[in-house]
């Protein structure tokens, strides 16, 4: 449970991140179409939405926001790595997120949900409740990383 002397935890490169994202275009495969993840669709009508904000219509599922982590019917990765697409957008080491989150997504603008897509910030030092993080641990020597 603890880090060894040689151990410590950083945000992940966005090269490492896509690593973890895997080959498929998108985060739930290769078919633009069957999205799957937590993205805001037509779930978010019953939440105060305000009808300018992005939304896919041919979408739904259960969170008018962020999920559970293992929430069963969002699967993990072929990695085992769970949403690295929907949910949060992951901040990377050159300050720009990854993975977009539960409020990205509309309609005609699905390329923007690729695993590689990057979204950047004018201010990195923003707070909000759709960004998020995880980390990798770096060991000293070789370079080796493991996502947590």
């Amino acid at each position: 449970g603890r880090l060894s002397p040689t151990q410590r935890y950083d945000l992940p490169t966005t090269n490492q991140w896509f690593a973890l994202a895997g080959q498929p275009r998108f985060p739930w495969g290769e078919d633009e179409t069957a999205v799957a993840g937590n993205y805001a669709g037509l779930e978010v009508a019953d939440a105060g939405w305000p009808p300018s904000w992005p939304r896919l219509t041919g979408h739904r599922d259960r969170y008018a926001r962020t999920a559970p982590v293992c929430a069963p019917e969002f699967q993990p990765n072929g990695l085992g790595f769970h949403h690295l697409g929907g949910n949060a957008a992951e901040w990377c080491q050159e300050k720009v997120l990854c993975g977009h989150s539960w409020f990205d997504g509309e309609d005609g603008r699905i390329n923007n949900l690729r695993s590689t897509a990057i979204q950047t910030v004018e201010d990195s030092a923003q707070r909000h409740d759709r960004n998020g993080f995880r980390v990798v641990i770096v060991e000293s020597g070789p370079a080796r990383a493991s996502a947590q």
